[in-house]
């Protein structure tokens, strides 16, 4: 009985890991978050790297203001590993601070040289690499 529940909770969490392997590789935006009519969406990117053979896997973000007036606005992320958390204690390198006009959208980019962060979450050229599990962005803005 007991191997038939230990098998059962490994087929679950293997499942789990297949799900998000593959919707890893999606191009698709998935929403975050929503608040106040700023709502932020996420994806997984190939980065082609200068120095690397085998491209790094970012996380990419998309803001989109669905309000009739422009807004400021402020992002806090928290990007998960199993190994520990880059930006769970706020600093100035895991936050995004930028206008956002009435109807418009920002994206980030592999580069990072824009106003919304981009993470990488796995280097594949580095066996050492953390292991991404999830991502958190808190939203606030003001008018």
């Amino acid at each position: 009985m007991k191997s038939n529940h230990l098998m059962g909770k490994t087929m679950f969490f293997l499942s789990l890991f297949l799900c998000f392997n593959s919707s890893a590789q999606s191009n698709d935006w998935q929403l975050m978050n929503t608040e106040n009519g700023i709502e932020v969406y996420s994806r997984i990117v190939s980065c082609e790297t200068e120095g690397f053979k085998i491209p790094l896997e970012n996380i990419v973000f998309k803001a989109v203001n669905t309000t009739s007036a422009s807004t400021s606005v402020n992002l806090e992320f928290e990007i998960y590993f199993e190994e520990g958390c880059n930006g769970c204690e706020k600093s100035d390198e895991t936050s995004s601070n930028f206008q956002l006009n009435a109807g418009e959208s920002k994206e980030s980019t592999c580069s990072n040289e824009n106003e919304i962060n981009s993470f990488t979450i796995r280097n594949a050229n580095f066996d050492g690499s953390w292991k991404y599990t999830h991502s958190i962005v808190k939203i606030q803005s003001a008018n």
